[in-house]
C-alpha cells in the first residue's frame, strides 16, 4: 500500500536513471547523424530529447490540500 522512504528514494532515483538515460540517448543520436549525415538518428535524437524535456516537466505535482489549495 504505501511505500516506505527507501521504496520512495529508489523509485526517485530510478526516475532520475531514466530521464537522463533518455539525454543521453538524445546527444548519442545527434553526435551520430551529424557525423554521418543520417537525418533519421538526428529525427530519433529529437525524439529522445522531446521524451526528457517531457519526463523532466511533468514530474510528479504536490497533492492537493485539504482546502482545495496548493
Amino acid at each position: 500500500m504505501f511505500a516506505s522512504q527507501g521504496e520512495r528514494e529508489m523509485q526517485k532515483g530510478m526516475r532520475w536513471l531514466i530521464t537522463l538515460s533518455l539525454l543521453g540517448a538524445a546527444l548519442l543520436c545527434y553526435a551520430m547523424g551529424s557525423e554521418a549525415g543520417a537525418v533519421s538518428l538526428l529525427i530519433l535524437g529529437a525524439v529522445f530529447e522531446g521524451a526528457f524535456w517531457w519526463r523532466l516537466c511533468s514530474g510528479r505535482r504536490s497533492a492537493p490540500r485539504a482546502d482545495g489549495k496548493r
